[in-house]
């Protein structure tokens, strides 16, 4: 059909090492001019160093028959730089040549078959310019005003929207925080310069996405300090499953406590973050209806929804951003008999452009560059230049409807002692160069809120729905 022929499988090759002395592999992946690459590192399990990495792929090589085929895409081994195809077309009928979701990173093959999938389902691009959108991350009560400030400036002389990931209520239980004595819960209200801060962006049109309602679980590490930005919210990261008290009450009664905040401050997000991405698949049900649009990546469970059909939303005017007379009550009941079972464990995906309905039913706006991280840290194993985030810019310029989406923490410009970016702390070059090469490259930053606005009735979205025995339901 495809006019090769299997000979195999490709395996780790430990007698031609790389430069860096790993084994070498078919690491890259061409596709349109630009080299993708699969991931590769050295990571211990159970006290051992093992190599991971999605080295296995099908060896094609072409045949005599005579088939118009059309080579996608080509596989290099990172060592002797063999050539072997990756993705091959004939006609209506595509093969790919690995499972390209293993190992997913910003870089990865997966972001070749996430643009591939225009054409095998047969769809044209939504877009005709390329968006961006950066925010700045876990910004709450305690967070100080003057690094809010630098980075403000900053947005406004390269008229960029600003995007806050708000944390409506600081809760610091076991003390780590440099912060008054004795101030343990710090609502955003109670904190005078951070609400005239807010106050006055709000008025420059500032876009608000409700980041969690403390990011931190209860009076206990999950698993780091236990303090508000630092730990999980809606996940036991200790012993990695859902919390004990997840239910739909519980969630709902979180979220109208963080909602009751934010309207004291006027605001009304139209855009929801979960915690450092994670929840439960009950969580993510609740999510995906109580919130016009996420954004950021998600965690999949093979899982079965039951009690509520996926097909009847909830009503649009009692989701969190609107203000409709007896929206408490009404969510209760919509998710009054929901039950979700799951079976096995979970994986993480990111997408490159805007998802108008995943398996939990999420509308998601992407993130897919990631953020500048100079160093490791207990959430980060991999730093992050912005020269790996303008690399990745570029390289995802070849995928349709992709974005440039990322997030910028404040303290990257002022804690140069932990290994933030500039010359001097409050040196505002690198993000204003990291903004204007990311314009250089043909991007547009938008306003999320806007965004929302536009797309508020979108047809014609394809779904694919994977049930527990791994059948699919395929829905245009």
């Amino acid at each position: 059909m495809f006019g090769h022929t299997y000979t195999g499988l490709t395996k780790l090759d430990t007698e031609n090492r790389n430069a860096q002395g790993d084994p070498s592999f078919f690491k890259y992946v061409d596709y349109k001019g630009e080299r993708f690459d699969k991931f590769a590192q050295w990571v211990e399990r159970d006290n051992e160093q093992v190599f991971a990495a999605p080295f296995e792929q099908t060896i094609l090589e072409k045949s005599e028959e005579d088939h118009p085929v059309e080579v996608l895409a080509t596989s290099i081994q990172d060592e002797s730089g063999e050539e072997i195809p990756y993705a091959l077309r004939s006609g209506n009928k595509f093969y790919v040549a690995d499972i390209p979701f293993s190992y997913v990173h910003e870089s990865d093959r997966y972001l070749v078959f996430s643009d591939l999938l225009f054409d095998i389902l047969d769809l044209p691009p939504r877009h005709q310019s390329r968006k961006a959108v950066m925010r700045i991350e876990d910004v709450h009560p305690l967070t100080p005003v003057y690094h809010l400030m630098l980075i403000e400036e900053v947005f406004k002389t390269q008229e960029v929207p600003l995007h806050i990931a708000l944390i409506p209520m600081f809760y610091d239980p076991l003390y780590n925080y440099d912060r008054r004595p004795g101030e343990s819960i710090v609502p955003m209200n109670v904190r005078a310069p951070f609400m005239n801060w807010i106050k006055r962006i709000q008025k420059d049109n500032a876009v608000f996405i409700w980041h969690g309602v403390t990011h931190q679980y209860k009076s206990q590490r999950n698993p780091h300090s236990g303090y508000s930005s630092d730990d999980f919210e809606f996940w036991d990261a200790v012993n990695n499953t859902t919390i004990k008290e997840d239910s739909v009450n519980y969630v709902l009664d979180r979220l109208d406590l963080g909602m009751s905040y934010l309207k004291e401050a006027g605001i009304s997000p139209k855009v929801w973050l979960t915690p450092h991405y994670q929840a439960s698949a009950l969580d993510y049900y609740i999510f995906a209806d109580v919130f016009d649009w996420n954004i950021g990546r998600a965690i999949y469970f093979l899982n079965e929804m039951t009690g509520v059909n996926p097909q009847a939303k909830l009503p649009a005017e009692f989701r969190y951003d609107q203000k409709t007379p007896g929206a408490q009550k009404a969510r209760r009941q919509h998710f009054e008999s929901l039950n979700v079972d799951v079976e096995g464990g979970w994986f993480g995906q990111l997408y490159p452009y805007e998802i108008y309905g995943d398996v939990y039913g999420q509308r998601l706006i992407p993130e897919i560059l990631g953020n500048p991280q100079p160093f490791t840290s207990d959430h980060v194993w991999y730093p992050r230049s912005l020269d790996d985030i303008l690399a990745d810019a570029k390289r995802n310029k070849v995928i349709r409807d992709s974005w440039a989406s990322l997030f910028f923490h404040p303290y990257i410009l002022t804690d140069l002692f932990n290994g933030g970016v500039g010359d001097y702390p409050g040196d505002k070059g690198p993000l204003i160069r990291l903004i204007k090469q990311i314009k250089s490259l043909g991007y547009e930053f938008v306003s999320l809120d806007e965004f929302a606005e536009q797309k508020k009735e979108v047809k014609n979205v394809t779904r694919i729905k994977i049930n527990l025995n791994g059948s699919m339901e395929y829905k245009k």
